[in-house]
């Protein structure tokens, strides 16, 4: 019986957190968007974007230095 109280607490505690990070999602996201549409100047880069960038960076060949230290 205790158990089974834990496991509907950790279920609850669990949808709980997916709520509230579901919500602050949300909210973020319209903050972003009155942002940017109050200053259409300020770049905002989003997850996809920031995503893609490091795609290209670690795609990019890395040069090392001719000089290495053995």
């Amino acid at each position: 019986m205790i158990l089974n109280q834990q496991r509907i607490r950790d279920r609850w505690q669990k949808a709980r957190q997916e709520k509230q990070e579901k919500d602050i999602k949300k909210r973020n996201q319209k903050i972003l968007e009155a942002v940017s549409q109050h200053f259409p100047n300020i770049k905002i880069i989003n997850e996809r974007e920031k995503h893609k960038e490091a795609i290209e960076q670690l795609a990019k060949p890395r040069i090392f230095s001719a000089n290495k230290k053995n």
